[in-house]
């Protein structure tokens, strides 16, 4: 793995790197979306080809599991802009790989949580929950566009005011960034 100012083994708030050997490209991981172990240096393979660097990762507590993940940032040709993440879990002595959408996984926070967008007015932020075969996204709060034009705002999936969505939206906002390595 390239990192930008630290290497894989090093620790994040006086933790060890759990996920060393796979960030350092010496330990293959569980792809979920390939359904195969792979080492990070394949991934470019499914890209065409093209050249995909992990240029910085952060530890943290995603899912409120009380144990960290890794989040990797994946460059694409050496732009400048993230392609995605893949973000690393372990269970069962397994660490699985879950590639997430650029937009899937915005603006990372050091509590885990993370905003994510599928549209102006179709976005959120929440939580990531973790499965062997997928992972999904614990809505805290989120808006969508609706048929007639009008937004639906909602917190916990109950349905809120705008003014409301807005002031949670700025605690969130408000949070500090996660550290990137």
């Amino acid at each position: 793995m390239q990192t930008a100012s630290a290497t894989p083994g090093a620790s994040v708030s006086g933790q060890a790197n759990p996920f060393q050997a796979v960030l350092s490209g010496d330990s293959p991981f569980w792809s979920v979306s390939e359904g195969r172990s792979m080492y990070l240096s394949e991934l470019g393979q499914n890209l065409d080809g093209q050249t995909v660097t992990f240029p910085q990762y952060a530890l943290v507590d995603m899912d409120a599991g009380g144990a960290q993940e890794a989040a990797v940032k994946m460059v694409v040709d050496g732009n400048e802009y993230e392609y995605g993440y893949v973000v690393l879990d372990q269970r069962n002595g397994q660490t699985y790989g879950y590639e997430v959408p650029l937009r899937s996984m915005i603006d990372l926070k050091a509590d885990g949580t993370l905003s994510y967008s599928n549209g102006a007015s179709n976005a959120g932020f929440g939580r990531m929950m973790f499965f062997d075969d997928r992972y999904n996204i614990l809505n805290l709060a989120f808006s969508v566009s609706n048929a007639d034009g009008s937004v639906s705002y909602y917190s916990n999936d109950v349905p809120i005011s705008q003014e409301r969505f807005q002031e949670l939206l700025g605690q969130q906002n408000s949070k500090t960034a996660v550290a990137w390595q």
